[in-house]
């Protein structure tokens, strides 16, 4: 589930709950390359998102697995323990997805960390 889809009394709690994972990943540089503006102005959106996912979604997932499985079980309304048991690689691809492609939660990842939106 994408945060723009979370609405009503759990909102608040959601990014409560989030702040914690996003700032651990948030501290991390080369993490926030990830989320960070395309600065490539010869090349697609799409180009981009595939050279930034080939180069920095393997380091942010050997580095914050736990941040990241934390992230997908609040997003998706479970208890961390019971995500990491049901989840599978389709699972964790469509969620990685979810996060890429959600407006709402980059700007909480840049908000938490101001310095990725410098030029």
């Amino acid at each position: 589930m994408k945060l723009s889809e979370i609405s009503g009394e759990r909102t608040l709690s959601v990014i409560a709950d989030l702040m914690e994972h996003i700032g651990e990943i948030a501290t991390d540089k080369k993490a926030m390359e990830f989320f960070a503006p395309a600065k490539e102005k010869n090349q697609s959106l799409h180009e981009v998102a595939l050279q930034r996912i080939f180069k920095y979604l393997p380091y942010l997932i050997r580095n914050h697995e736990k941040s990241l499985y934390s992230i997908f079980a609040i997003l998706n309304d479970e208890e961390y323990e019971a995500y990491v048991k049901s989840t599978n690689i389709k699972r964790i691809i469509q969620d990685l997805k979810d996060v890429w492609s959600d407006e709402m939660v980059k700007e909480l990842f840049t908000s938490a960390n101001p310095a990725t939106g410098e030029k």
